[in-house]
């Protein structure tokens, strides 16, 4: 015989109206997403423009890249490896440059465009320390550098040659120049930008 057993609707008694369903459709799976931080390094010069490359260094768990160069208006981004509630600290560092002032001015701000609270600053050893974590998570810092100046004394003689002393103010160290065929000259490198005074001692 035939199989003649059909589907049939249930019995209106086993509703209750506005019950909720309890049916569930979807995914109860719970989707772990890494947040992975940025810490962008800008360089800047004064004067700007300046031709100048500067060294970098970068430290902390899978810093990458640990080291790098730029110049005036150039920027690397160093990214961070996952990050959880916890900070992990991140230090990025400016190697010193001959002819250029020792340290630099840095400044380093948040997504929001304010002072990155979580990013300690040494101007001193031109050294930014960022404690990043998933809730702060990027950085953005420019790196300043000022150019020293130098001073270059010419000191001409007629109908002999000499050793004429000279001082200067501030902090220049006294020095002479000893002409040869009625021609001198002294250089005095590794100021600040500035003003000074240059003085010949009478003979």
């Amino acid at each position: 015989n035939a199989n003649t057993a059909g589907c049939a609707a249930p019995p209106a008694a086993y509703f209750v109206p506005e019950s909720k369903s309890k049916c569930e459709a979807g995914i109860s799976q719970r989707i772990e997403v890494q947040v992975f931080g940025k810490i962008v390094v800008t360089k800047a010069t004064n004067p700007g423009g300046a031709a100048a490359s500067f060294s970098y260094t970068a430290s902390g768990p899978s810093a990458a890249p640990n080291s790098f160069s730029l110049s005036d208006g150039q920027s690397q981004t160093v990214v961070t490896a996952a990050l959880g509630a916890t900070a992990q600290d991140y230090v990025i560092s400016e190697q010193t440059l001959a002819g250029w002032t020792p340290g630099a001015q840095i400044v380093c701000k948040d997504i929001d465009g304010d002072i990155a609270p979580f990013v300690d600053v040494n101007n001193a050893t031109g050294t930014i320390t960022a404690h990043m974590s998933a809730a702060k998570s990027e950085a953005f810092c420019t790196f300043t550098n000022t150019q020293q100046a130098s001073i270059t004394i010419n000191k001409a003689t007629l109908g002999g040659d000499g050793t004429f002393n000279f001082t200067g103010s501030p902090n220049i160290t006294p020095f002479s120049i000893t002409t040869s065929g009625g021609a001198g000259q002294h250089a005095i490198t590794g100021l600040n930008v500035g003003t000074y005074s240059i003085s010949e001692a009478v003979p």
